[in-house]
């Protein structure tokens, strides 16, 4: 059962509740299998946010007012009565169908510049190139000059931690971009250098180190900007699982204790996800001396909560020993 998010129809965490069958004096505990359905969009919604930058010369450095932005709302966005300016994001069967979205999102009727403040429609185009396997885009202005922007570039993650783009919701309120800091949709889409350090291929011609594009450059409006790597839609890699019984016995992503077992994504989406822990089990020590509940949490590669819908069962079977 859902133990935190009462009436939303997803969830996280589970409990496995027994206040008369208590575990007592256990020694050891494993994880020896688990089943996990994978019903998840390809993008996280909290990775919906493509950032570039548009400078008025070829010599011009990238700067926070010239920060630019193509979104996507989340999956599960319903807009107000009579509001059409938003493209949502989806399952995404190939990158030709990414791309597809990210042009209706950058074009008019698209976005609104009210909620996306950093956006200007009609002024970039992506490509997904067959041949190469990779997404490129391009400006539209042949008078000005752009460049991508780096996933950890300090006016990408401020601009992630303001209010520069928010969502227009059913009930007319507004609400902050989902988003996780150093996560946009140029790593998914395959930029994925990070606009502080010194991007490839760059040599003399770097320009900026935020210009998180091969060559370190800017280009003018309509030249191709090739991505450095190919797109990911996968949503997550990996599943870490917690539980309150394992005390500190493993540690997860960004040092998060109670790190019970790690289960690897070998589905596609849609599909359901089985794992069977290795022949020797990798055994927690610091295990609780009664133990009355069994509460798990999932959570993604980006240490986000792996949310699931209440139609989605997970089992998962554990060891127990007691010499």
């Amino acid at each position: 059962m859902d133990t935190t998010t009462a009436s939303n129809g997803l969830y996280n965490t589970f409990v496995n509740h027994s206040p008369n069958t208590a575990l007592v004096g256990a020694k050891k505990i494993a994880m020896l299998r688990a089943t996990i359905p994978y019903i998840q969009p390809s993008i996280p919604n909290y990775s919906t946010v493509f950032y570039y930058y548009k400078m008025a010369s070829a010599t011009a450095l990238p700067a926070a007012n010239v920060l630019k932005a193509v979104r996507l709302y989340p999956n599960d966005y319903i807009p107000p009565s009579g509001f059409s300016f938003y493209t949502l994001n989806k399952f995404f069967n190939t990158p030709q169908d990414l791309v597809d979205a990210l042009n209706g999102a950058a074009s008019a009727g698209g976005d609104s510049v009210t909620y996306n403040t950093l956006w200007v429609a009609d002024d970039i185009t992506f490509t997904y190139d067959a041949v190469l396997n990779q997404i490129y885009w391009e400006g539209s202005d042949p008078n000005s000059y752009y460049c991508s922007a780096g996933y950890n570039d300090p006016f990408v993650l401020a601009s992630q931690a303001s209010t520069a783009i928010t969502t227009y919701n059913f009930d007319t309120t507004t609400s902050r971009q989902p988003f996780t800091s150093g996560y946009t949709l140029n790593l998914r889409t395959g930029f994925a250098m990070d606009g502080v350090n010194i991007p490839r291929q760059s040599g003399t011609a770097l320009l900026s180190v935020k210009c998180a594009n091969l060559g370190g450059k800017s280009f003018a409006g309509g030249v191709e900007i090739y991505a450095d790597t190919y797109a990911n839609l996968n949503y997550t890699g990996t599943i870490y699982l917690y539980a309150n019984i394992v005390g500190n016995s493993g540690y997860g992503s960004v040092n998060k204790k109670n790190l019970l077992g790690v289960v690897p994504v070998n589905v596609p989406a849609g599909g359901v996800i089985s794992y069977e822990g290795h022949s020797t089990p990798a055994y927690s020590l610091k295990v609780s001396s009664e133990i009355y509940d069994i509460h798990v949490e999932m959570r993604d590669e980006a240490n986000m909560p792996f949310l699931l819908p209440d139609s989605a069962n997970v089992n998962i079977e554990l060891n127990v020993l007691y010499e």
